[in-house]
């Protein structure tokens, strides 16, 4: 019997959004246990990639990679049957690495299915890996095919799928649809990752010959794919006090943000601004942590400076999402200004002549194991007459035209 292998691919985990080059993160192929020379393993499918200058190389001395993205081994490969991995990579001018995990899964082995007397020889059969993806907010058009579960069914074993969990009878229901006689998997509408990262459902098979299930029932997980959907947000008050005069580079505060899209990715990466205040302040662009950049704030002058805060995620790139806020820095005081007299003296000889004065002798430390007190000394100060003086600044006096000189008035 002439021998037929089997290859098919599916994309796993999150793909990178369209905004620069990438591959998806994973890949998982079913291969033979032995990879013949010259056998396509797979096609690598670039996103956002400037086709002119796309680099693609594959970081296993076995295997090439042509400039269509086909996978090729170059020797005979043996996969053991934990599976093989290596890198493949893609580059173009525009952005960093993208880098995918290959993951090549050695292929089941015939099995066999007894039917009265004799046996029913089931055709080799492949499941797909137990995790698909899907692209939160797809705008259609629908039904969508993510994936066929099965292939290679013999005409003479014919099957029937079914399936429950997550998606279709289960909360949220409605989401996908399967075919019962391919075993093709679509997706029926938009999904939200925030909403339901995760699907989690069994693909039952049944034998139409003998009329019962199959014993190779196929749990699945349908993980949503982030896209940048979500701005970020600022967490708590932007409330913070710093002391007048202090040094340059004294932390003011740290602004707290957060972003609902999938942690590890740049969809939550936030670039930090300060679009006002620059002259008094500054902040870390990655920590969001606020700083002074000299010493001449002064309460006295202006006791609260208000500041502009943009974050914006993506790390700051043009396609990232943007939130502002106002910051409220308020300036506590230390003791900068010496006291001051309302008058130059207090005494006036036409009120009181004479003043008395108690004088007290203390130490700054407290009197302690002695029974003796404070002592003091009277003093009395006389005030001295400075004169006479007009009770008001000017003195009006009316007199008629033309009054002779010598005049009383």
């Amino acid at each position: 019997m002439a021998k037929c292998f089997i290859s098919s691919t599916c994309l796993m985990l999150i793909l990178s959004c369209v905004e620069s080059c990438s591959l998806p993160r994973s890949l998982y192929v079913i291969v033979p246990e032995t990879i013949p020379p010259e056998y396509q393993v797979a096609k690598v499918e670039t996103v956002g990639c400037d086709a002119k200058s796309t680099l693609l190389t594959v970081k296993d001395p076995s295997f090439t990679i042509n400039s269509n993205g086909a996978v090729v081994a170059l020797t005979s490969v043996s996969v053991a049957e934990r599976g093989r991995t290596f890198f493949v990579c893609a580059q173009d001018n525009s952005r960093p690495e993208s880098k995918m995990k290959v993951h090549l899964v050695r292929s089941t082995m015939p099995t066999k299915h007894q039917r009265g007397q004799g046996f029913l020889i089931r055709s080799k059969r492949r499941w797909a890996p137990p995790n698909l993806t899907v692209v939160e907010n797809y705008v259609g058009p629908y039904p969508k095919l993510i994936e066929r579960l099965v292939s290679d069914t013999s005409a003479r074993y014919k099957l029937f799928y079914t399936v429950e969990g997550e998606g279709f009878n289960k909360y949220p229901t409605g989401v996908f649809n399967l075919n019962r006689d391919t075993g093709d998997l679509f997706l029926l509408k938009a999904v939200d990752r925030e909403a339901f990262p995760v699907y989690s459902f069994v693909v039952r098979s049944w034998d139409t010959v003998i009329n019962k299930e199959t014993d190779e029932n196929l749990p699945l997980k349908v993980v949503v794919d982030d896209v940048n959907d979500n701005p970020p947000e600022f967490v708590g008050p932007l409330q913070f006090m710093v002391p007048e005069h202090c040094s340059v580079g004294t932390v003011v505060g740290k602004v707290n943000t957060t972003d609902k899209d999938q942690i590890g990715t740049d969809h939550v990466k936030i670039r930090y601004t300060l679009l006002t205040g620059t002259d008094m302040f500054a902040i870390h662009a990655e920590t969001g942590v606020i700083s002074t950049t000299n010493n001449t704030l002064d309460r006295e002058l202006k006791d609260n400076h208000l500041v502009v805060v943009q974050i914006q995620d993506m790390n700051g790139a043009p396609s990232g999402l943007v939130a502002t806020s106002t910051a409220t820095i308020v300036l506590s005081d230390i003791n900068d200004n010496p006291p001051t007299f309302m008058k130059t003296s207090p005494l006036d000889y036409e009120k009181t002549n004479n003043v008395q004065l108690q004088i007290t002798a203390q130490n700054q430390a407290p009197l302690n194991g002695s029974s003796a007190s404070w002592q003091s000394i009277p003093v009395n100060v006389s005030v001295t007459n400075e004169g006479p003086e007009f009770s008001a600044p000017s003195i009006r006096f009316i007199v008629k035209e033309n009054t002779p000189n010598g005049t009383v008035i």
